[in-house]
């Protein structure tokens, strides 16, 4: 997550944040974080990386047996 935030705002920029916000929670980090573009570019990577997951791994939709393929945002 780290990775991507600084792909797009810049290492020293998340470095910053880092400090100011912890990552004790990754989700609270990620709603933290002061650029919307930024903001946006790592949420839109990580809803991209689970639907991935869902549709072409079997192990995690197997722990996913209710949710209707209709939910599964494929971008």
């Amino acid at each position: 997550m780290l990775a991507v935030a600084s792909y797009n705002a810049g290492p020293n920029a998340v470095a910053k944040w880092v400090s100011r916000y912890g990552l004790s929670d990754v989700d609270e980090f990620v709603e933290k974080i002061p650029y919307r573009e930024t903001k946006g570019y790592v949420e839109s990577v990580f809803e991209n990386y689970w639907n991935y997951m869902l549709v072409y791994n079997p192990e995690i939709s197997k722990q996913f047996p209710d949710l209707p393929s209709s939910k599964i945002n494929l971008k």
